[in-house]
């Protein structure tokens, strides 16, 4: 375990994430390139950072699904063992154990489609476009990657041809649909209305929620 701290930070407890490499569960490493610039990016935001190994498996393994069951397990045994190690570190770490989060590379697909079912649970009314432009348009962008507009077929903002739009971003995303909603309810607009305490997807960007169309301004950073 590779662990990053935030430097000068007074803060007595800290939130932690812990980073798992992608690899199909048969290579990679704790130190891969991706995990280390995901690190120093939360940690200048005052996260702890862990990078993890985990057990790897031969790929002729993973032809029959039993093999390939037990591999994926070996690994999350291994995630659940560095999770209670953090735990039990949590004062000399000064980790706030109840703010401890996992993520990583690879395994992005079942992220993703979890976001998509919280922000469905908020809007269910939402197409699968809309639900996809939220997700892309909310993605956080991290460290180390140039990232450029008017990518082809990316039409939802900056992208990289590696990181995609970047990290995808839970909180902004759902919440972003509960402001609209909140703004929505019960009542009708005509045309384009304005809300300036909302973060939908980015700057004055427009959406339909498919009751009516706005306008909305950032309010979280």
């Amino acid at each position: 375990m590779d662990l990053h701290t935030p430097k000068n930070d007074v803060e007595s407890k800290k939130p932690c994430i812990v980073f798992c490499f992608g690899g199909s569960f048969v290579t990679g490493s704790r130190t891969s390139t991706e995990l280390v610039q995901l690190a120093e990016f939360f940690t200048k935001k005052g996260y702890i950072c862990a990078s993890i190994d985990y057990r790897l498996d031969n790929f002729l393994n993973l032809i029959a699904a039993e093999s390939t069951t037990k591999a994926v397990w070996r690994a999350v045994q291994d995630a659940k063992a560095a999770i209670r190690y953090l735990r039990s570190k949590q004062t000399e770490y000064k980790i706030d154990e109840k703010q401890i989060f996992i993520g990583g590379t690879s395994a992005a697909a079942p992220h993703v489609a979890g976001l998509a079912g919280l922000i469905l649970s908020a809007e269910p009314e939402l197409s699968v476009r809309e639900v996809n432009e939220i997700i892309e348009k909310t993605a956080r962008k991290i460290g180390g990657y140039t990232y450029n507009l008017n990518y082809p077929n990316r039409p939802n903002g900056f992208w990289h041809n590696e990181v995609g739009y970047g990290l995808v971003d839970a909180h902004n995303a759902v919440a972003s649909v509960y402001c609209a909603e909140t703004k929505l309810h019960n009542l009708t607009f005509n045309g384009t209305q304005s809300f300036s305490d909302c973060k939908i997807l980015s700057n004055n960007s427009i959406v339909n929620s498919g009751k009516t169309t706005y306008t909305v301004t950032k309010k979280y950073s």
